[in-house]
């Protein structure tokens, strides 16, 4: 694992999440999305003492598990180290459960993979923030852009770095998975639209392969919102006939050409609900209910 410089203090570490890298001046270092497996924690702990660094504090944008499961590696390797999130992400984080359960809305069966009541135990926040963090007399922009998920939270040092974890979904992503995992479409929208506003040069994107300028951010931005208005679009145009949310997302699965596991559908699910929240609370959709199903179609 190289760590690779950004700018001033900050750097990153390449993997399936991008781990970034701030640097005091005791050598000790803030990770920021430490990533998934307990592994990746204990290679990052090599990597740094490598470069005569040492982890000190661990900050995850966003309480989904793989930006911070690596946090436990880091853990046993250096006992001291504690664990930041924003103060709308704790609840997520020390109760696994709660995100497990919210996708199937009931007790999250084998088919979700690793038992959320078994990787509760091992998290608790240490230190939960909300517009600013300072350790050892630096200052770090904590921005709430919830979209993703409720806890989403981008960090920017005084290097002008951003830490964007996944509330930009890079060109890669968007070409492979095509329709996003969101929460809240508003929020969402409302997020990117403040990410477009926020004064940094350097940003990372938590899944990307590189690390982007701005200006560059920013046009990835407009693309995010593209991909929105044509989900907007498909459903809207779906429902001019009424349908259920599961017929909903049958079409856009089929328009889109999209395969899914059990998790993956369980996402894309979630977001044929965020959607329709969106459009419900616009008035450009209405429901009724017939033969134990509730429809959707347009006003």
């Amino acid at each position: 694992m190289d760590v690779n410089k950004i700018n001033g203090h900050s750097y990153y570490i390449k993997g399936g999440t991008n781990t970034g890298v701030y640097v005091f001046k005791d050598k000790s270092a803030l990770v920021i999305d430490a990533g998934h497996t307990v592994g990746r924690g204990r290679r990052i702990c090599s990597s740094l003492e490598e470069n005569g660094m040492r982890a000190r504090y661990v900050y995850t944008t966003h309480e989904h598990f793989d930006h911070y499961e690596a946090f436990q590696g880091i853990k046993q390797t250096a006992p001291h180290v504690e664990f930041i999130a924003h103060e709308m992400a704790r609840p997520y984080i020390e109760n696994l459960y709660i995100g497990k359960a919210y996708l199937v809305s009931s007790a999250p069966p084998k088919f979700q993979g690793k038992r959320a009541d078994e990787a509760t135990r091992y998290f608790s926040v240490d230190i939960p923030v909300n517009e600013k963090l300072t350790i050892k007399d630096r200052d770090f922009e904590i921005h709430h852009v919830p979209g993703h998920c409720m806890g989403q939270a981008v960090i920017i040092t005084d290097d002008r770095v951003c830490y964007l974890g996944d509330s930009v979904f890079d060109r890669t992503i968007m070409a492979k998975y095509d329709m996003p995992f969101l929460y809240s479409i508003d929020y969402q929208r409302q997020s990117l639209e403040k990410i477009k506003n926020l004064d940094f040069d350097h940003g990372l994107i938590a899944h990307s392969k590189n690390v982007y300028s701005k200006s560059e951010i920013d046009k990835i931005i407009d693309e995010n919102v593209e991909v929105l208005d044509r989900y907007e679009a498909d459903i809207i145009e779906i429902l001019k006939t009424p349908s259920s949310r599961e017929e909903i997302l049958q079409q856009l699965l089929v328009i889109n050409e999209i395969e899914c596991n059990f998790e993956t559908y369980h996402y894309n699910y979630s977001t044929t609900g965020a959607f329709l929240a969106s459009l419900a609370e616009r008035n450009i959709i209405d429901y009724t209910y017939d033969q134990g199903k509730i429809y959707y179609y347009g006003i």
